[in-house]
């Protein structure tokens, strides 16, 4: 009998050494992505509409404003989140109220994130196509956090994808929130869209 429980006890720790990096293996190579034909973060194309001005927005916003479905000649774009992890994005306001929701970070940490589909007053960069940044907006800006699986709508200036011109968003991943990097070299992750891709877009 003890011969017997041995040898299961035996062949229980074979089997479970064995079967443990077969697990680990599968876990590293998991698509980040929810969506696994599309990109992981990224801008589509949405409507022409009238833009929100950057000088006209609050400190504190409620983000229920219908301005992409008014008339206008601007570019409203929409920042998708295709992957597991929550991110982080400058907007001009910050963003209060019913239109956002608790949401727990994969730390522990509790956070107010937007609600699919809202409008906010996203913070882009601009550059010519010389790569040369143009300046327009003002200095103080918010980060709002944007759940997995979840998407925004944000308004361009038209002239900002006219000429050549394109803009993107910075964001952080939330597993970087808090990390302290070494001579300022933190990672630079960044979603781009290239004025030329209105031509086939806005069809």
């Amino acid at each position: 009998m003890k011969r017997f429980i041995l040898l299961f006890l035996l062949l229980a720790s074979i089997a479970s050494t064995c079967w443990a990096p077969q697990a680990n293996h599968a876990t590293s190579n998991d698509d980040i992505r929810l969506s696994k034909d599309q990109p992981a973060i990224y801008l589509t194309f949405e409507r022409r509409g009238k833009g929100i001005d950057p000088m006209q927005t609050r400190m504190a916003e409620a983000g229920n404003t219908s301005k992409s479905k008014e008339k206008g000649q601007d570019i409203w774009l929409r920042l998708r989140n295709n992957t597991r992890w929550a991110i982080l994005f400058p907007t001009w306001s910050l963003y209060v109220g019913p239109t956002v929701t608790p949401f727990r970070l994969s730390d522990g940490t509790s956070v107010l994130a937007l609600s699919e589909g809202m409008e906010v007053s996203a913070k882009y960069n601009v550059e010519e196509s010389d790569g040369k940044v143009v300046p327009y907006g003002i200095d103080v800006s918010s980060q709002t956090w944007l759940a997995p699986g979840r998407s925004i709508i944000f308004s361009v200036d038209r002239e900002h994808l006219s000429r050549g011109r394109s803009i993107y968003i910075y964001f952080t991943y939330e597993w970087e929130r808090g990390q302290n990097y070494s001579n300022n070299l933190s990672p630079e992750h960044r979603s781009m869209y290239w004025g030329y891709r209105l031509h086939e877009d806005d069809k």
